[in-house]
Formats: C-alpha cells, sequence, structure tokens
C-alpha cells in the first residue's frame, strides 16, 4: 500500500534539504553522521534528479525566485514543501517495482501536480522503520516560477499562476491522494483507499515523537528490570493518541455537535472553545467594565506559570522566567506558551484532518495581537479557514480597524489557510462599511456575529443583495476575491479618519456635560504633542483653544495596529508640562 506524507518548511537554508537527501543522517537528532575523517558520510544508494530549476542548483533557483518575487522574506514564511510517496515493502518482489521505475513515477507525479515549481525528486531503497519500503522524496520550492495551464482540479489563482506560492490545502491533498492510488493502479502496484482509509495516520513529528519516547521508555524498564522490579507500561503514547482516542470515542456516540461537545467536557475535560491562555490583554472597550487599564502588559495578567510549563521552559532556554524582574517582558517565555497552544492547535488539525474535515478556527484578530493579547499565534496553525474576531466595536469602534486587521490577516496567515474575516451585526450603514473594509483588503468572505444584530427590514435586504453581488464576483473569478490593498496597515492614529472623528466627539461630549450644556461644542484644536510612549501605547495632550481645555489623548498599537484610544481631560500638572 503506498502513502503520501506532507511536509511543510519554514527552514530558508535550500541546502539542507538537498544534503539530508544525499548524506546518512542520525534519525533521532537529524544530525548527518560523519566518517573517520570528519566528513559527511553519503547514502548508500539514492537516485536524484532535479525538474524546473534551469541551469541552476534546486537551493539557487528558489532563492532567485523568492529575490524576484519579493516572497519569502519572513522567518514565518513557508519556504518549501515535501511530499513523500511511499510503497508497499511488498511490491519489489511481488510487482518488480525497482528504484528505477520508482524514482520514474516520482518525476511523473512532480511533473504533473507541481509544474513551474523548483523540484528536487529523490529515491531511497528502505525508511526508517526497515521494512524495506522503497519511497520517494519530491521537494518543492513555494514559489511558482511559471504560469502553467489550469487543470480541473485547480481551483484557485494561485494553483496556476505566476509568482504565487503553493497552499497544501485539504483540498490540495485529497487531489494528491487520488493521484497516488491511480499511478500505483496504472503501474500494477499494491494500493488501499487513502480518502477513506485509516483514521490514525500520523504525521511526521508524531511519527519521531512516538520512536524516541518509546526508546526512552525502553531504557527505563530495562533499568527497572535490572532492579528487580516491574515495569508498569511497555509501549509508549504520545498525547496525541491520547487526544484521538478520546475524541473518537466521543464523536460515534454524539448526536450534535453541542452534545458532542458536552461529552468531551464532561468525560475528558476537553473544552472546543477557548483555545488560548486567560486574556492577558483584554480589548480596550472592556476596560472600564473591569475597572482596570492595560496600557502595557502587566504582570498581574500574565498567565501560563504552571509548574510543568516552567520545568519544560527551562529544559529547553536553560533558566526560570521567574528569576527576571518582569516575566512577563521576555519575549522568548511569551512565544513559548505561544508554541504550546500552537501545538495543541495542530494536534487537533491532525486528528480532524485524517477524518478529511476541515480545520477552522476564530481567534483574536491577528496573529501578532493574538500573541501579545492571549498567545494565540496562529499564523501558525495548520488551518484550513480562519474567521479572526475583528470586532470593531470592541477596540476602536471605526472600520479601518477591520481593514487594517485583514491586511496583516492576509501577509501573517498560514499560506494553506483560507482568510475569511468574522465582525460583529451593526443595523444600519456601517455593516456594509465593514464588510467593504474586509472584502477590499484580502479577506475571502465574511460571518457575522450574530444574523440577530441585523434587525431593519430594509438593511436585511440591502444585505442579501450585497452578499449576492460577492458570490457573483467570486463565480467571475475562478472562486476568489481579487483585491488590491497594501502590504502593512496604517500605523499613524492620525490618518484614520474615522477614529479622529469618533475622539472629537468624544471631547465635545465632555466640554458640554462639564458646561451642563447638550448640544455638541465646537472645537479649535490646537496641535497634537506627543508626551510620552511605551510598549504598545503612544500618549498625546492637544488644547481646545475654545474652552480652554487640554485633553490626554492615548493610542494602542497592539500588534502593529491601532487597537484602540481613549480621551480624557489632562490634570492640571500634566497640563503644564
Amino acid at each position: 500500500m503506498a502513502t503520501l506524507k506532507h511536509i511543510s518548511s519554514k527552514n530558508s537554508d535550500y541546502t539542507a534539504i538537498e544534503a539530508y537527501l544525499v548524506y546518512q543522517h542520525d534519525e533521532f537528532s537529524g544530525k548527518v553522521i560523519l566518517d573517520k575523517q570528519g566528513r559527511p558520510m553519503l547514502r548508500e544508494s539514492y537516485i536524484l534528479d532535479t525538474l524546473e530549476c534551469g541551469d541552476f542548483s534546486f537551493a539557487t533557483a528558489c532563492l532567485l525566485a523568492n529575490r524576484k518575487y519579493c516572497k519569502n522574506t519572513q522567518h514565518g514564511d513557508i519556504k518549501s514543501h515535501q511530499y513523500i510517496i511511499s510503497f508497499d515493502p511488498r511490491d519489489a518482489a511481488d510487482n518488480g517495482l525497482t528504484m528505477e521505475t520508482a524514482q520514474a513515477l516520482g518525476l511523473k507525479f512532480c511533473e504533473e501536480n507541481f509544474p513551474g515549481h523548483p523540484a528536487i525528486v529523490c529515491t531511497h531503497p528502505d525508511g526508517h522503520n526497515r521494512s524495506g519500503n522503497i519511497h520517494v522524496h519530491i521537494v518543492i520550492g513555494s514559489i511558482r516560477t511559471r504560469e502553467v495551464e489550469r487543470k480541473p482540479y485547480m481551483q484557485k489563482p494561485r494553483d496556476w499562476l505566476e509568482g504565487m506560492k503553493h497552499s497544501s490545502t485539504a483540498q490540495t491533498m485529497r487531489h494528491l491522494r487520488v493521484e497516488v492510488m491511480e499511478l500505483c493502479e496504472g503501474a500494477g502496484l499494491y494500493q488501499i483507499d487513502l480518502l477513506n482509509g485509516s483514521k490514525e495516520r500520523v504525521s511526521e513529528a508524531e511519527y519521531w515523537a512516538r520512536r524516541r519516547g518509546q526508546q526512552k521508555l525502553d531504557l527505563a524498564n530495562a533499568a527497572l528490570t535490572v532492579a528487580g522490579q516491574q515495569p508498569r507500561q511497555k509501549k509508549f503514547k504520545t498525547v496525541k493518541d491520547t487526544l484521538r482516542k478520546q475524541i473518537s470515542s466521543v464523536l460515534y456516540r454524539a448526536t450534535s455537535f453541542e452534545d458532542f461537545s458536552d461529552r468531551l467536557l464532561q468525560q475528558y475535560g476537553i473544552a472546543i472553545d477557548y483555545h488560548r491562555f486567560v486574556d492577558v490583554v483584554l480589548p480596550t472597550t472592556l476596560w472600564p467594565r473591569y475597572g482596570i487599564v492595560q496600557d502595557r502588559e502587566y504582570a498581574a495578567w500574565d498567565y501560563g506559570y504552571h509548574p510543568e510549563m516552567l520545568k519544560k521552559f527551562k529544559e529547553q532556554h536553560g533558566y526560570d522566567p521567574r528569576e527576571q524582574e518582569d516575566p512577563s517582558l521576555d519575549v522568548k517565555w511569551r512565544q513559548f506558551r505561544c508554541d504550546q497552544i500552537t501545538e495543541v492547535a495542530n494536534m487537533i488539525a491532525e486528528v480532524v484532518h485524517s477524518y478529511g474535515k476541515t480545520m477552522a478556527a476564530s481567534p483574536f484578530p491577528t496573529p501578532k495581537m493574538s500573541s501579545r493579547m492571549v498567545r494565540q499565534d496562529w499564523g501558525k496553525w495548520n488551518l484550513d479557514i480562519v474567521f479572526p474576531m475583528v470586532y470593531h466595536t470592541f477596540y476602536t469602534g471605526d472600520a479601518s480597524f477591520i481593514s487594517d486587521c485583514t491586511v496583516e490577516n492576509a501577509r501573517d496567515k498560514n499560506d494553506m489557510t483560507t482568510l475569511y474575516c468574522g465582525m460583529t451585526a451593526t443595523d444600519g450603514p456601517m455593516m456594509f462599511e465593514c464588510m467593504d473594509a474586509a472584502l477590499n483588503n484580502g479577506a475571502q468572505g465574511i460571518a457575522v456575529f450574530t444574523m440577530l444584530g441585523l434587525r431593519s427590514p430594509e438593511v436585511k435586504k440591502q444585505f442579501k443583495a450585497y452578499t449576492d453581488s460577492v458570490r457573483a464576483v467570486r463565480a467571475a473569478n475562478g472562486g476568489v476575491i481579487k483585491a488590491t490593498y497594501p502590504k502593512v496597515a496604517e500605523p499613524d492614529p492620525f490618518k484614520h479618519e474615522g477614529i479622529m472623528k469618533l475622539m472629537q466627539e468624544r471631547m465635545q461630549q465632555i466640554i458640554a456635560t462639564a458646561a451642563g450644556k447638550e448640544e455638541p461644542a465646537p472645537l479649535a484644536l490646537g496641535e497634537y504633542k506627543e508626551v510620552d510612549s511605551y510598549d504598545a501605547t503612544r500618549c498625546y495632550q492637544v488644547v481646545d483653544n475654545n474652552s480652554k481645555t487640554t485633553f490626554d489623548v492615548t493610542f494602542y498599537l497592539y500588534g502593529d495596529v491601532v487597537s484602540g484610544w481613549d480621551v480624557t481631560v489632562a490634570d492640571k500638572d500634566s497640563s503644564k508640562k
């Protein structure tokens, strides 16, 4: 039975890929094995070819593509994709499979499914399990260097246009599994149904976690046996093994999503919401509700100091974060906790994908914001669809918050993820301003929380007409919404007309209330002067020359996005500065 495995890589050293294919490596450490002279040892047997590289090496071709199309410049960008076709060990003896035949099949598979991508195709005679399974590594640079003929399986322009990045979505993997099955059928090789086969497919990471865990357990059990003690556990199980078993046991008995959620929580303590730490930083409009100000990260609201977390962090980085005066400022400690959530998210994604289902999530507004606010670094999650909660009413009150977040999300999301936009319903013209802000800046659709917020018959009618027009545009453009949008959001709050208007309305309200009047007072504002700047906070003062009132104006820019603001009357001492 042939299997197909996918591995994405963010490693910018493309030469390391070829080195892994050509030289022997320690299967646990991943380090190259050296001979007595300290030179890397070649694998005993392999066949290697390149495609779409011209006169250059694979590494050079990829680097030239990155430079030409100005992509893969960020650490988190996926630089390459690897697909491994592993044939049944019986194929060599029963069906005459040779390395040469496997290499030819791999080249054919690559040419048909990854045209335009620089590629390496390399065949090895055996795998890590020593079962004699001939397998083919197909490694492609993530950027397509030429436009290719659109084929039926290609759904979006990124699948055929020059300069676009390959995305290994659930739909892509389904197509490739079908291709592997047909490839094996045509070659007379053993094959199983890859679409409806084992529900317990394991990722590369889980495979090695099992191998390392089993090795460690075997050593521990050997020591117990020598000491005359009976080992309690002989087979190592990963956390994912346990999670998969728990989900499966509930899935087959649940009668609805609500029932599924309740059973998971009651039986195993697993909640399928709030995949994050407790809010380290709340949205600005919620601060008054709890009587707090979070103009920076404060240790009092910095979570995740569980003994096991601290132990694991110290093992990786060599120190206890609590040894510092303010651990919340430690970027390594912050990222570590983000990575723990990412690990669980991707663990769940593996289980979901093994059942042929779509993985979706509704995280906080942007990867950068949510990393700070709740430790959700969701640009690294293996999601098929994402609905970021860009609730403008929670942050700035202006639709520019949605456009800024959407621009950031289009840039920072996982390449495999289709971007939608989660927004609050407003029963008026603002609803359509918010929709424009999302769909004109990179979102492929919207989700509204909740539809009950659209109460007016006229707004409902207009909403239906708007959504129908979007569907028509998407259908006319090959299933996507084309939009031209900036590379980064606008970080200067003074260039956001909507926010400035709301701030001035607040000032007018403050002046009118102080004067005992109902009508808003006209403003004659002087120059905004910056008085302080720290963490994500920018502080200004401005004088209204009509009322002689000095205002403190504060902006919050979590994740490089204008994510909140405040206006108060300056105290007399500060206004004299």
